[in-house]
């Protein structure tokens, strides 16, 4: 008869260190199976977990435990001003005019055709002045001007406190109504008068 193969025989520390690494492949696979579930978990969250998530840190912010992002910075209510002091108007009382002529009387109207103005002028200052003319100037009833004319006094010069009359003629004008007085010197310069009387 013919010679019989010989079957294959494992020594036992051999079979034992196989079946250990089969062991620890299942092992591995294993877990690798169940980390692939928890990821899968993880990176699609249910509705219901992100609303109670959301809930919950409306809820901490509520009570002053959660984390807020800062605002704008609100502006003051209002500004403090530094106060300006109000300027004080002050009260200038003027210095009496220093009057060179008091006019004591003045009558005027129309005469033979002529508007004339008469009176009597006073040298009140300290010196005697020269050359004294007045000035009469004549307005119609709604102060439009009209005429006027100027003639030298009686007296030059006239002496401090000499009173000396006056008269001023000139043509008629029917529309001249009321008139005024002024006295300055020959050469145009004016001099204060006090009018001590009402024309």
């Amino acid at each position: 008869m013919g010679a019989q193969p010989s079957k294959l025989r494992l020594s036992t520390p051999v079979a034992f260190v196989l079946g250990f690494v089969s062991c620890l492949l299942c092992l591995v696979a294993v877990v690798l199976v169940a980390e692939h579930a928890a990821s899968g978990t993880a990176s699609a969250p249910s509705a219901g977990s992100a609303t109670a998530t959301a809930s919950a840190a409306a809820q901490g912010a509520s009570r002053g435990g959660g984390t807020l992002m800062p605002g704008p910075t609100a502006c003051p209510a209002s500004a403090t001003l530094t106060p300006v002091a109000t300027p004080v108007r002050a009260t200038i009382t003027p210095a009496p005019p220093d009057y060179s002529l008091a006019l004591l009387s003045v009558r005027g109207g129309t005469e033979y055709g002529f508007l004339r103005v008469e009176g009597q002028i006073k040298n009140i200052s300290p010196r005697p002045i020269e050359h004294i003319e007045a000035v009469v100037t004549w307005y119609d009833a709604d102060g439009g001007f009209v005429k006027s004319g100027n003639a030298l006094i009686e007296y030059d010069p006239l002496l401090p406190g000499q009173t000396s009359p006056f008269t001023v003629l000139m043509t008629e004008n029917p529309a001249a109504r009321r008139y005024t007085v002024a006295f300055k010197t020959f050469w145009g310069s004016q001099l204060p008068t006090r009018y001590d009387t009402a024309k």
